[in-house]
């Protein structure tokens, strides 16, 4: 093997493992914010709708939401196949199999491939 092609190699299996270690973290950490967004915005909706008089809303988590990343692997560099969730209330959460792009900075979720949501 050339020199070349070692380093070529080299570099192309540290950007998988970056992808994957880092990528999953982000991954985590931006489903929590949203979970969290969520969370809040239901209780909020809740407080108002108790304040003018209307019965309870939906239920929601005593504590905040719950999120959960079940497995991820880097399908390129930059790119992963992720299985998570998130759990709000009794019928209200999301999760599936998704692709995520990773930017070294965050990610984003491209789409969704297959999922549930309650």
């Amino acid at each position: 093997m050339t020199r070349r092609r070692r380093i070529v190699l080299s570099v192309l299996v540290l950007l998988y493992l970056c992808t994957g270690i880092f990528g999953w973290q982000s991954h985590a950490s931006e489903l929590e914010a949203q979970a969290q967004r969520h969370w809040q915005g239901q209780a909020q909706m809740i407080t108002q709708g108790k304040a003018n008089g209307l019965p309870d809303g939906p239920l929601i988590r005593q504590g905040g939401p719950y999120t959960k990343v079940n497995w991820c692997f880097p399908v390129l560099p930059g790119v992963l196949l992720a299985d998570s969730d998130y759990v709000i209330g009794p019928m209200n959460g999301k999760g599936g199999v998704k692709i995520v792009l990773f930017y070294g900075f965050g990610s984003v979720e491209i789409c969704t491939l297959w999922g549930w949501i309650s």
